[in-house]
């Protein structure tokens, strides 16, 4: 209890009241759940932006994700994304605060920053992460962040190094990531099918003894939705090495349902 009251006044600000206030009127579930919503309590602004996005999907209507969505659930879909999208505009204005307090003279969120805010921030983890700022927050939440910056140019390298050159694994990553979702408008891209590949071939080269498992692809994909390359490569290394040690092995030994 003393660490916390300790923690609190040190992480005290001047906008630390208004950012509670904030708090205290975004719903902690998430903002992705499907609602319901009259018409006329849905703001045109929000509309507006609505069928813009929507009208500029290539294979048509697509949720928040980039997957398309079935004609007849259309109308649901469009009720609980102008729902979603006004709670999410909410969500970015209170950690656009939060987030340039953490980066400090950083560019980017830390670990070191995270470890100093635990307790607001799992506040506001709770309310959310907006999508924007999703991929910063989980390098630094994971220790990704950290690992990455211990190691310069070790993911540039580890690929110019074998390159050209053939394990036990990059056959099956070959076959997989082209079949990795391809009805997902971004992901079935080949710019998208390259990165996963490199991403997933230097993971399999960096541990020899994992290497690959299948549905590796399909987490690899969803991580450059939201960061570069380099930054997918580390959080993939986090998430199988450390995180879920153990879970993605040959055997799946260690997998529990």
């Amino acid at each position: 209890q003393e660490a916390e009251a300790e923690e609190e006044g040190n992480s005290s600000s001047p906008d630390n009241g208004e950012v509670d206030d904030d708090l205290e009127s975004v719903s902690s579930e998430s903002i992705d759940v499907v609602r319901e919503v009259s018409p006329e309590k849905v703001d045109v602004s929000v509309n507006s932006a609505m069928n813009e996005w929507i009208g500029s999907s290539v294979q048509g209507p697509v949720d928040d994700y980039g997957f398309p969505v079935p004609v007849d659930a259309l109308d649901i879909f469009i009720a609980g994304y102008a729902a979603g999208r006004k709670q999410e505009l909410r969500l970015e204005k209170v950690w656009q605060k939060k987030i340039k307090r953490l980066r400090g003279q950083f560019p980017f969120v830390t670990s070191e920053a995270i470890a100093a805010q635990t307790k607001k921030l799992k506040r506001l983890i709770r309310g959310g992460i907006p999508r924007m700022y999703r991929g910063e927050i989980w390098m630094a939440l994971s220790g990704a962040r950290r690992r990455m910056m211990d190691n310069p140019g070790y993911y540039e390298s580890i690929l110019l190094e074998h390159a050209g050159e053939s394990n036990e694994y990059t056959s099956q990553i070959g076959k997989d990531v082209g079949r990795t979702w391809p009805r997902h408008e971004q992901i079935s891209q080949k710019e998208h099918v390259r990165k996963v590949e490199n991403v997933l071939v230097a993971y399999s080269w960096k541990n020899p003894v994992c290497g690959y498992c299948q549905s590796m692809n399909m987490l690899a994909s969803l991580l450059l939705l939201h960061l570069g390359e380099e930054e997918s490569f580390w959080l993939l290394c986090t998430i199988v090495d450390h995180m879920l040690a153990g879970y993605y092995t040959v055997s799946m030994t260690d997998l529990r349902v």
